[in-house]
């Protein structure tokens, strides 16, 4: 199925002294089709459920996505799907990865032409590289990992590679950084109070709460931490991590149970942008200074309540120049089945911009970063007449984010 985004309303909120200028434009219909697009990749099996984990744009304008399926086969973790496409979002290629493996987490990882990602053996559940082949879909192990349940992974500015795992058995977190060729360079562990083993496997299978893991970098020149989310004592926490020694160095804590950081983004210097959940209600802060060597809460600072969120919603954010605007952009679901997209200069904090892209069904976020051609892209789950668990990509020109 395509659509072309013709549905996706600006909402423009300048401020004049005690008044909000509200204003709304619908897009031109001449334009590119490969600049601009909604995708929706249906399948005839009624009994399968995708869940898109993540994509990347590869160098030919394309797309290759990362996603897991469930189907009536009595596997405990979800199965593995890659699709390849092309400029105009059009399917090239379809892979259905061996059921030897499961349970693909984020984040895809380039190499060189290819790309690795990180998943479970199905039967042990230890961690497994796959490597995928951009031009055939031909997917073979490249690495094997005795740690169990990997939870998130990236790739650094500087090719190191990053994994997050949980050990059920040891109750702890595992931080682990490798070389290009996985080869560990250093592991951390945070000890955990409560017994999350079943919320993380209901995670990882798809069957219970998703939670907001997380891996990102601080530095603009070099990398001087890593900031991981992840469980750690009793609740879901914002840890920091010394990128050379692979000590831990700081902690931002939430509130208990019902509580976590959602989304995290380096800036510059000390200062972040995130967001979080807390009873189910969402807030942003798209500038607080965090100090990577330093015990903080989050009651330490102020942010700004999003309402019309989903409860516990997927948030993402990132820090881009768009259309020559240094912003900070956060991506979300609203309760009334609208992807969201809220827009904040990078350097005085303030709102600039809220747009929301109209869908007929209810979505949820899986991923959404900056297109080659300067706009933004989203990965999200629909569902097809209202049922069908499906895969949308959605792609937006530099014109649709001009505000």
């Amino acid at each position: 199925m395509n659509f072309t985004v013709k549905h996706f309303f600006k909402y423009y909120l300048v401020i004049f002294f005690t008044g909000i200028w509200i204003s709304c434009d619908v897009k031109k219909s001449d334009i590119d089709p490969s600049e601009e697009f909604s995708r929706i990749y249906d399948h005839p099996d009624m009994n399968i459920a995708f869940y898109p984990v993540d994509f990347e744009q590869t160098p030919d304008g394309g797309f290759l996505i990362l996603a897991v399926y469930t189907d009536t086969a009595l596997s405990t973790f979800p199965l593995i799907y890659l699709l390849k496409t092309g400029r105009a979002g059009e399917k090239i290629w379809e892979t259905w990865v061996d059921r030897t493996y499961s349970s693909a987490v984020p984040s895809l990882l380039p190499s060189g032409s290819n790309y690795f990602f990180v998943c479970m053996d199905s039967v042990n559940q230890e961690t497994r590289v796959l490597q995928v082949n951009t031009g055939s879909g031909e997917v073979s192990e490249f690495s094997a990992v005795e740690l169990l349940y990997p939870l998130y992974t990236i790739k650094d500015s500087g090719g190191e590679i990053l994994v997050l795992n949980f050990d059920r058995e040891r109750r702890i977190s595992i931080l682990s950084q490798y070389s290009e060729a996985f080869l560990e360079k250093w592991s951390l562990e945070f000890g955990i109070i409560d017994d999350v083993g079943d919320q993380i496997v209901n995670h990882l299978a798809r069957t219970g709460r998703q939670f907001p893991f997380f891996i990102g970098e601080v530095g603009t020149t070099d990398i001087s931490h890593y900031y991981v989310n992840c469980f750690y004592n009793n609740t879901m926490t914002l840890l920091f991590a010394d990128a050379t020694e692979g000590n831990h160095t700081g902690t931002l804590y939430t509130y208990q149970d019902d509580a976590a950081i959602s989304s995290t983004v380096s800036i510059d210097g000390d200062r972040f942008a995130l967001s979080r959940y807390y009873l189910e209600d969402n807030y942003v802060n798209p500038s607080v200074a965090l100090d990577p060597g330093s015990i903080q809460s989050v009651t330490d600072f102020t942010d700004f309540s999003l309402p019309e969120l989903e409860h516990n919603a997927q948030v993402r954010c990132l820090h881009a120049t768009l259309n020559e605007k240094d912003v900070v952009v956060y991506a979300s679901q609203t309760r009334t089945n609208q992807l969201a997209l809220y827009f904040y200069s990078a350097s005085e904090s303030t709102l600039q911009s809220v747009k929301f892209y109209n869908e007929k069904y209810p979505v949820s976020l899986a991923a959404f970063d900056l297109t080659r051609e300067g706009g933004l892209a989203m990965l999200v789950q629909t569902y097809v007449i209202g049922r069908f668990p499906r895969i949308n990509l959605v792609k937006l020109s530099p014109e649709d984010l001009e505000y």
